[in-house]
């Protein structure tokens, strides 16, 4: 699965900013395969994490995909 999330004109592909709390022009696009493609719009957004962090996986700060 591959996506992005756009928070007030601002483009991030394949992740989400943490923490997360805007009030702005927001849109979530999630593309499940070459047909098929969520897209959730809305005029702010908040995200509360819970529970304890734990590794997923490898970032790179930095780099131009996770931008």
């Amino acid at each position: 699965m591959d996506g992005e999330i756009i928070l007030g004109g601002e483009r991030h592909r394949n992740l989400i900013p943490v923490p997360l709390e805007v009030a702005k022009l927001a849109e979530l696009r999630l593309i499940c395969d070459s047909v098929h493609t969520v897209t959730v719009l809305g005029r702010g957004v908040k995200l509360e994490v819970v529970g304890e962090p734990r590794f997923v996986e490898e970032f790179r700060t930095g780099s131009r995909r996770g931008t």
